[in-house]
């Protein structure tokens, strides 16, 4: 049970972590690539579309169980990043 807890409270963290790790690989993605914010957003509309993802879900189900940013919150980035 103790586990079990611990593991709950860590993936949690884990998430996060993870998250803002996939948000830095986004902007350095953009840095090295030098393609357009309007490139990077459709390739990630294209991407989800073809994974049958959902590009905005619940905020809840995001903090609770997404290891990577949403695609609406990457493609509007992207859109402003570049």
């Amino acid at each position: 049970m103790f586990v079990m807890v611990i593991s709950f409270v860590f993936d949690l963290i884990q998430n996060g972590v993870s998250r803002y790790m996939e948000h830095q690989a986004d902007v350095y993605g953009m840095d090295i690539s030098g393609v357009s914010g309007e490139t990077a957003a459709t390739a990630f509309d294209r991407r989800s579309a073809y994974n049958l993802s959902d590009p905005d879900p619940n905020p809840f189900i995001e903090f609770w169980f997404y290891d990577h940013p949403t695609l609406k919150k990457r493609m509007a980035f992207v859109r402003e990043y570049w």
